[in-house]
């Protein structure tokens, strides 16, 4: 066979191989889906199966299309040309068929490896929906690969094939001819509906899982609103006005229970006291950084000794994670802009004006100048 053609056997052989092949990782696929599904009472795997299965279909337009461009596609300016080859390829053996499953079975093997360790709690269960991802990859890819291909050969009447020689540049003589018959009338407009269908389903998914995952955080559950000093979890509006004020936007804060901060800081991997999330505009507290602050607001306790320590430092803290809010996510602007606001911070939240002083000088000269140097880029100058 000339070595012409070693390209257009390559093509029937993975044409064939596209046909043949997403049977075998189906049934794999919705099983894994379904049972993630039963386990997390969402729709997270399904989302993510359409992602992948819309990205296979694009990487299938990809391929399809670079064929078209190599040996001409579906339209009227086609048309055969030379000798009719034909190309015998055998059927895909049983290891070619199991290629899906091999690789997504790798990649949900090396996900468990390295998954984040914030996932431990339902790590094996992302595990099964990467699997399940992966085999809707492979069969999004095969699916509409075949789609594309069987169009092509019934619109062209071949399966590879010649574009008309329209200028002197050289084009192959040769092409591969699947059964004699007419072109029929080409839709040319074939393909780049796949293209849109695939990138609409691939946009729809990643906004729906955009809207899951903003529930998937342990910060992010539903809590109760509560204006009095408690220790369950919960938002508390007085701190949020406090902090609305300071940041000149409204502010929720959210004030959690010493089991259920554990539970978010195994899930961040970190040993933070609060954090702030900008896309929401909410403040996470712990409970050491709430309890001095709601006994502040709703006692008016304005302790000394150690205790003031303690207070300063929640007040701060609180300041600067409006900081975050307003100033972006530079700790030593964050820590600035919190101990600037610090006077200001107290008196919102109920001390007199002599004890908010107290406080941020307390701060400024007893505690910033040992904290971490991230927090103490430039200095601070008093504002």
């Amino acid at each position: 066979m000339p070595a012409d053609t070693a390209p257009a056997t390559r093509w029937v052989s993975a044409r064939q191989q596209s046909r043949q092949r997403w049977t075998a990782a189906l049934a794999p696929a919705v099983v894994s889906l379904a049972l993630a599904t039963y386990l997390r009472h969402d729709s997270a795997g399904l989302l993510l199966a359409v992602c992948a299965f819309a990205i296979g279909a694009l990487l299938a337009i990809s391929q399809v299309g670079t064929l078209m461009r190599r040996y001409g596609g579906p339209h009227r300016s086609s048309q055969h040309l030379g000798e009719v080859l034909e190309i015998a390829v055998s059927r895909p053996g049983v290891a070619t068929t199991l290629v899906p499953l091999a690789t997504a079975g790798l990649g949900a093997i090396a996900f468990l490896l390295t998954a984040d360790s914030r996932l431990a709690s339902g790590r094996w269960v992302f595990t099964v929906i990467v699997f399940g991802s992966l085999c809707s990859l492979w069969i999004g890819f095969d699916v509409v690969a075949a789609i594309l291909t069987r169009h092509w050969e019934h619109t062209s009447g071949l399966g590879i094939y010649c574009p008309r020689r329209t200028t002197l540049r050289h084009v192959p003589a040769e092409h591969v001819a699947v059964g004699e018959r007419q072109p029929v009338r080409a839709h040319r407009r074939t393909l780049p509906t796949v293209m849109v269908v695939a990138v609409a389903l691939l946009a729809l998914a990643v906004i729906d899982l955009s809207t899951l995952a903003g529930h998937e955080w342990p910060w992010s559950r539903d809590l109760p609103t509560l204006s009095s000093e408690t220790g369950v979890s919960h938002i508390d509006p007085n701190l949020g006005a406090v902090a609305s004020t300071l940041a000149g936007h409204s502010v929720q804060v959210r004030c959690w229970s010493a089991s259920d901060w554990a539970r978010i800081l195994r899930f961040r991997g970190d040993h933070v006291v609060g954090f702030a999330n900008q896309g929401t505009w909410s403040i996470q507290l712990s409970p050491s950084v709430c309890r001095p602050l709601m006994a502040l607001r709703y006692r008016a306790v304005e302790p000394t000794g150690a205790p003031a320590w303690s207070l300063s430092f929640a007040v701060v803290v609180f300041g600067h994670e409006v900081g975050h809010l307003v100033r972006g996510t530079s700790e030593s602007a964050a820590e600035c802009f919190g101990l600037r606001a610090a006077r200001q911070t107290a008196r919102l939240t109920g001390a007199d004006p002599a004890y908010a002083t107290l406080l941020e000088t307390l701060y400024r000269y007893q505690i910033y100048p040992h904290r971490a140097a991230i927090y103490r880029v430039g200095d601070c100058p008093l504002g």
